[in-house]
Order: structure tokens, then C-alpha cells, then sequence
């Protein structure tokens, strides 16, 4: 391959890897601030039923804090799996250029997790042609050989599922007078 191509080839990778670390942390800041917004929400709900006597029509602000909590945690939810779809479009080009420049960063990472990588990019790397090598991966190496449930987000639903049991639970309680 040409030194032209090469250094098309460079600035194209280092393109993809700064516009997915900037996806990645822009994923992570919806996540953050999801999780700070729900939880300050439900704090200002819960906080305007302190008192001495509480208004039965304050009983409601409670559950408004709630829903809202809850749309706040769905929307940031909903951007996060668009912005993982976005990261996850980058792969299969990833691989191509790693594969055309002897790089070896990304690969190792997605070959760690799944076996069927090491078997695709040993494939690849067995042909000559460029486009031949472009063609395979984009053929053997689509969007949806990454589900979501396999790329940490677990963890986020976890999350989802503690906080809404505590918001249910602290809704319970507020409603029967218990706090």
C-alpha cells in the first residue's frame, strides 16, 4: 500500500477513535446526570412533605416527583442506548483500518470478549485485497453481533431498578404516614 493511502488510513483511524471516546464520554455524562436529576427530583418531592402537617394535595407533589424521576431516568436511558448504538457503528471500521495499518489495540479488546472476533479478523488478515478485507468485515461484523445486554449496561438497569424500588418504597410510606 501506498504511503498516501497509509496516511489517509492513520487519519481516519485517529478520527474514529477521538469521535468514539468523545460518544463514550458523552454516554457517561447522560448517565450521571440522569442518575443527579432523579434523584435530586424525588429529593425536592420528598423534602416539601416534611413538616408538621402535611397538605393532603402535597401528598401528590410526591408522586409528580416520582413520575418525573422516572421520565428523567427513561430519557437518559433511551440516549444512552442511541449513543451505544453509535460507538458500536464504529466497530467493524475499527477493525478494517487496525487490520490495514498492523495496529492491534482494538482488536485485542473486542477478541478478549468474543472469540468470534479473533476467528473474523483471522479470516480478514488471510486475504490481499483491501476491498476484499473491507467487504468481509462489514459483511461478518454488523451492528446487532453487539446487543446491549453484553456491553455493561446491566449495570444501568440495575441502578434503574434499586432506585425505583426506593422511590416506590419512600412513596409508600409518605402515603401512609410512616416518615
Amino acid at each position: 500500500m501506498e504511503p498516501a493511502q497509509l496516511d489517509r488510513h492513520q487519519t481516519e483511524y485517529q478520527m474514529i477513535q477521538a469521535e468514539r471516546m468523545a460518544l463514550g464520554q458523552h454516554l457517561a455524562t447522560w448517565y450521571r446526570l440522569g442518575f443527579t436529576a432523579a434523584i435530586a427530583v424525588l429529593g425536592f418531592a420528598i423534602a416539601a412533605q416534611l413538616g408538621e402537617e402535611v397538605e393532603s394535595s402535597r401528598k401528590y407533589l410526591l408522586v409528580l416527583g416520582f413520575i418525573f424521576a422516572v421520565a428523567i431516568l427513561i430519557h437518559c436511558e433511551r440516549n444512552g442506548h442511541r449513543l451505544d448504538r453509535a460507538i458500536v457503528r464504529y466497530y467493524p471500521r475499527l477493525v478494517y483500518l487496525e487490520i490495514i495499518l498492523g495496529y492491534d489495540f482494538y482488536i485485542s479488546y473486542l477478541t478478549k470478549r468474543n472469540d468470534w472476533v479473533k476467528r473474523i479478523v483471522s479470516s480478514v488478515k488471510q486475504s490481499n485485497k483491501p476491498e476484499d478485507k473491507w467487504n468481509y468485515i462489514r459483511v461478518h461484523l454488523p451492528e446487532t453481533r453487539f446487543p446491549e445486554k453484553k456491553r455493561g449496561h446491566n449495570y444501568y438497569y440495575l441502578a434503574i431498578g434499586i432506585i425505583l424500588s426506593s422511590y416506590i418504597v419512600t412513596i409508600c410510606l409518605f402515603w401512609i404516614n410512616l416518615i
